[in-house]
């Protein structure tokens, strides 16, 4: 059990955190932080897009090192400035304005995933392509489109941490080593896809927080 004194003793440090859209992201941020020297312990609030850092005051670590930690995770830190100076929202998002703009967005990502399907498998676009782009320019055009991605998934495997892109990715690859790029190429525009409709909703619900706290 830890000494109640000792407890006191302990100081806070809190940081922005701007990249997290999951709450995998946000352990992610946690485990980094907590292996800088002098870190007792790290708070991630993924909704608020902030750290709290607990540390000994006589073992305080250096901001710059828990920057970078929070860098090497595949995130940024931001200067305090610049959350102060999150722009208001245009006209108020009301909780029916959010909820229509999401489900619009679904419906434009089922009607993608339709037509894909439809254009790519049913009418064999996806076989002539294939057949007349080489490979290595499809290698290199999923590797274009999906480095976000796979930047994420290797710096979480690199830190021994999976996360909810981990088996798409390694889907992608695989559909690569057997020469199949359009089908990879198919998997990391879905996760693109995906990784852009959460921002959004993740963007609109941080807003709500922000002017339910004001």
């Amino acid at each position: 059990m830890n000494d109640p004194i000792e407890d006191k003793a302990m100081a806070t440090h809190e940081l922005s955190v701007a990249g997290m859209d999951c709450a995998g992201c946000a352990r992610h941020v946690q485990t980094a932080l907590e292996e800088v020297p002098g870190v007792r312990a790290a708070d991630v609030r993924l909704m608020a897009e902030k750290a709290v850092v607990t540390y000994d005051p006589a073992q305080a670590p250096d901001r710059e090192a828990l920057r970078r930690a929070v860098e090497a995770a595949g995130y940024r830190v931001r200067e305090e400035a610049a959350e102060d100076e999150a722009p208001e929202e245009p006209g108020g998002w009301t909780a029916q304005v959010h909820r229509r703009l999401s489900m619009g967005l679904l419906g434009v990502v089922v009607a993608l995933v339709l037509a894909i399907a439809v254009v790519g498998h049913g009418l064999g676009v996806f076989e002539w392509l294939q057949a007349r782009i080489p490979w290595p320019l499809g290698v290199g055009g999923v590797l274009l489109v999906g480095y976000p991605v796979f930047k994420k998934v290797a710096v979480a495997t690199w830190r021994r941490t999976v996360i909810a892109h981990t088996l798409m990715a390694v889907g992608a690859v695989a559909a690569l080593l057997v020469g199949e790029w359009i089908t990879a190429l198919v998997v990391v525009l879905f996760m693109r896809v995906g990784d852009y409709v959460e921002q959004f909703t993740t963007d609109r619900a941080r807003g709500a927080v922000r002017r339910l706290i004001d």
